[in-house]
């Protein structure tokens, strides 16, 4: 029977999903190959411990630490957003964007003293029992909590977050995927202001979804916005960087 790695929902995925590539769903990604699950009933990943680490250099027993986390955080970080109005039929307009594109500017607040946390994730039925006879993956993770602040030249875009979550999991070299600290926070954010044109016509919802990948020396990112009415909720990656 074919592995599944579940974990990919939990993590990598999400770092994905958050950057605008397409990944499975909670009720895939929580899915088991071949007759170990019976019809209705899908193992999936849920958190069912987490451990503050005695200190940033403690490895946890998925491998990563929270210096591994903060190696890879810089002060600050420049780079190009482009602005994306318009994909699978959504349309949107932003206030104040100046052009396709504007210089980008991330800030990162990492406390004096951070705390660092180990997540164990188990593969549970949907009654919360831990399942150990199925073959679903479920990675652990490490995280710490820091603040991101960012800002575009055209003043389009302009945001200050404290407590964001950092998470870190553990590679698979035997599916060749290399775990890299990643972000994937949803927020209100006032900023930037952004009106849906199409398919429906409203203001973007005030919860946006801000998708981080620190690729060392690189950081990859985008925002998501939304716009909920009354019998569904649209989705636009609005920015990419």
């Amino acid at each position: 029977m074919e592995s599944m790695r579940v974990a990919r929902y939990v993590g990598a995925t999400l770092a994905m999903v958050s950057l605008g590539c397409e990944g499975p769903g909670a009720d895939e990604a929580g899915g088991v190959s071949g007759d170990t699950a019976t019809e209705g009933s899908k193992p999936t990943c849920e958190l069912v411990s987490t451990t503050e680490l005695a200190s940033v250099d403690t490895v946890a027993p998925n491998g990563r630490s929270g210096a591994d986390i903060l190696a890879v955080i810089p002060e600050s970080f420049e780079t190009t957003l482009t602005w994306e109005l318009s994909s699978n039929g959504a349309e949107v307009e932003v206030q104040g964007a100046s052009g396709q594109s504007s210089a980008l500017t991330l800030t990162f607040d990492v406390p004096m003293d951070p705390q660092v946390f180990f997540e164990d994730w188990e593969a549970t039925d949907p009654s919360g029992e831990v399942v150990h006879d199925v073959d679903v993956v479920c990675d652990d993770f490490v995280r710490t909590v820091i603040g991101v602040s960012a800002a575009t030249e055209d003043g389009a875009l302009a945001f200050e977050l404290s407590g964001v979550d950092v998470g870190f999991g553990p590679d698979h070299p035997e599916t060749g995927d290399w775990a890299k600290p990643f972000i994937y926070a949803t927020r209100d954010l006032s900023s930037p202001n952004v009106n849906f044109l199409a398919p429906v016509a409203q203001p973007a919802d005030a919860g946006k979804t801000l998708g981080l990948i620190f690729e060392a020396p690189q950081i990859s990112g985008s925002l998501t916005v939304y716009a909920t009415s009354s019998d569904e909720t649209h989705r636009l990656v609005v920015a990419r960087w």
